[in-house]
């Protein structure tokens, strides 16, 4: 990386941002899940807890048939979803 030549805060590449990681040593760290595989159970145990008392929420986005597969993959990569998008094939069963 060349660091010798004038950037501008807008700068297409962002420029001034990595000039300054490289002056002041930027240390960026990812998050891997299986670093903390061994606290999983202790996770599944609490986070069951607070769904059953309400205080962890989620949402489900289910799209019901393949057919409607193609528009829901669509609508995800467009942001149109909310929560986990499943796609359900499981159709009732009327008992008589």
């Amino acid at each position: 990386m060349r660091t010798d030549r004038a950037i501008q805060p807008d700068d297409a590449a962002g420029g001034t941002r990595h000039v300054y990681g490289t002056r002041k040593r930027l240390l960026l760290r990812g998050f891997i899940v299986t670093d903390f595989a061994a606290k999983l159970d202790d996770f599944l145990r609490e986070a069951g807890e607070w769904v059953r008392s309400g205080r962890l929420k989620y949402r489900e986005d289910i799209v019901e048939g393949l057919e409607n597969a193609p528009a829901a993959f669509l609508g995800l990569l467009q942001g149109k979803n909310f929560g986990k998008l499943l796609r359900s094939e499981c159709r009732q069963i009327r008992l008589r």
